[in-house]
C-alpha cells in the first residue's frame, strides 16, 4: 500500500505547509540556526530516537549550539501525508542524509519524521515532532 502524496493533487494548505517544512529544512542545512529556530513555538516538544524522554525547544537549541558540524553532502526529504485540521497540520515523510564524519568518512543516514505544525498568522511554526533514523 503506498501512501506518498502526488504534488498535482495537493491542496493549496497542503502546499503551503510543505514549503514552510522545506523552508525550515533548508534554513538549518545552510548553518541558520536562529532563522531556524524562528520555526518553533516556545511550548514544542518532540522526540527522537536516541533521546530517552522528549525534548523541548531549549533543548533543541542548545543541541545546534553544542552539536559537532557535519560536511552535508546531500539531503533529501519525500512527502509521504499531509493532514490539514483548521490551523494544524501533520506531516509524515523521509529523509536521506550524506555526510563526512569526524573522520572524514561519507555516512549516509535515512528516516522518517513527522511533523505536526500550527498555523500563526501566515507561517506554520512547530509545536511537535518525532524522528526515528538509521546509519545505512
Amino acid at each position: 500500500m503506498t501512501n506518498i502524496l502526488l504534488k498535482d493533487e495537493w491542496t493549496l494548505e497542503q502546499i503551503e505547509v510543505w514549503q514552510n517544512v522545506e523552508t525550515y529544512t533548508s534554513l538549518i542545512l545552510n548553518g541558520k540556526v536562529k532563522e531556524f529556530l524562528k520555526f518553533y513555538d516556545k511550548n514544542y516538544t518532540g522526540w527522537n530516537n536516541h533521546e530517552p524522554m522528549p525534548i523541548n525547544k531549549t533543548d533543541i537549541e542548545n543541541e545546534l549550539c553544542t552539536f559537532a558540524k557535519r560536511e552535508v553532502i546531500s539531503y533529501l526529504i519525500t512527502p509521504l501525508a499531509i493532514t490539514v485540521f483548521n490551523n494544524v497540520a501533520i506531516v509524515h515523510y523521509y529523509y536521506s542524509v550524506v555526510y563526512k564524519n569526524s573522520h572524514k568518512k561519507n555516512k549516509e543516514k535515512l528516516g522518517r519524521n513527522t511533523d505536526i505544525l500550527l498555523k500563526r498568522k501566515e507561517k506554520w511554526i512547530l509545536i511537535g515532532d518525532h524522528t526515528e533514523g538509521y546509519l545505512k
